[in-house]
């Protein structure tokens, strides 16, 4: 009896030790998500680098792919990608803005894309794009590959990205025109709020031995450098 009593217990010493071990049964909340849910993109993140279509109007089609923007040519300092759909008339005033956008900086190294998450293109984008007048760069990702890859669900949305494919700004309400987005906008490209690139600041010597963009002493004569007029 008592060797049958020291066995039972050892027995049950063993299954509460590896009941301890067993994981934790998933809770409904975590069992409901996605294995491969994506999170929004936000500032400060690298742009994650696709292809969208290109729109001719007339059918055909091609790969634009985002590396081609990125540090490849010295004259792009900075892309703004706005989605949209034709079906939506929230879409449109963003539409304007991002032309307004265009034209304003485009000769300061801004390239914009218009990007259509409409599944149509080819039958909605023609008479839509006439009818607003937008003389836009007009991509496509109609299966919705790469916005959905950016976490995102709706339209409008609006991305400032760096040449260096960094995220430097997500519209937060979707306009292309908001003034924290042309700020950033701004300050990425070195211009003024007319488009116009800023005066760099120069600094020189009373004696002209030297000139820089730093003020401080003239690392030659040792004199105090003064502001260039």
């Amino acid at each position: 009896m008592k060797r049958i009593a020291i066995t039972l217990l050892v027995t049950a010493w063993v299954c509460a030790a590896a009941a301890a071990q067993q994981p934790a049964p998933a809770t409904a909340d975590a069992a409901s998500q996605p294995a491969n849910l994506q999170r929004t993109l936000k500032a400060g993140d690298a742009f994650p680098m696709g292809a969208f279509g290109k729109y001719y109007g007339n059918g055909e089609r091609e790969s634009v792919f985002l590396m081609n923007y990125c540090g490849k040519d010295p004259a792009i300092k900075a892309v703004v990608i706005h989605f949209f759909s034709a079906a939506r008339p929230a879409c449109v005033p963003g539409l304007h803005a991002l032309q307004t956008l265009t034209e304003k900086y485009q000769s300061s190294g801004l390239r914009t894309l218009a990007v259509s998450i409409d599944p149509n293109p080819r039958e909605v984008l023609p008479a839509f794009l006439k009818k607003e007048k937008l003389r836009l760069t007009v991509l496509t990702d109609k299966d919705r590959l790469m916005f959905s890859k950016l976490g995102f669900a709706d339209v409008p949305q609006t991305i400032l990205i760096s040449s260096a494919c960094k995220t430097i700004y997500v519209a937060e309400n979707g306009s292309g025109a908001s003034a924290a987005l042309e700020s950033r906008l701004r300050s990425l490209l070195g211009v003024r709020g007319d488009g116009t690139a800023k005066k760099s600041v120069r600094y020189v010597c009373p004696m002209s031995d030297y000139e820089g963009d730093k003020p401080g002493k003239c690392p030659k004569c040792g004199m105090t450098l003064v502001r260039k007029p």
